[in-house]
């Protein structure tokens, strides 16, 4: 909803729920992948956080994983 309400160009802390290591018990990547569709479509950037890497989680936003999905689909990473 975010990405097709037009009023955003970033996204941030895509991943933000697993800051306290809490990893999700299903695959997520076709729900991931639809919603960077979206972030494509609506001409939107995906942002690198690395705050994680002091928490808990010690992996920045978004996911390595993630990142490379953006990079596949041409996403651009601020």
């Amino acid at each position: 909803q975010m990405a097709m309400s037009g009023k955003f160009d970033i996204v941030a802390h895509m991943d933000l729920l697993k800051i306290f290591n809490y990893r999700p018990t299903k695959d997520l990547r076709k729900t991931i992948e639809s919603t960077l569709k979206a972030i494509k479509k609506a001409n939107m950037a995906v942002e690198i956080n690395a705050a994680g890497l002091r928490k808990e989680v010690k992996e920045q936003y978004p996911s390595r994983e993630i990142l490379e999905m953006c990079y596949g689909l041409d996403i651009p990473i601020v």
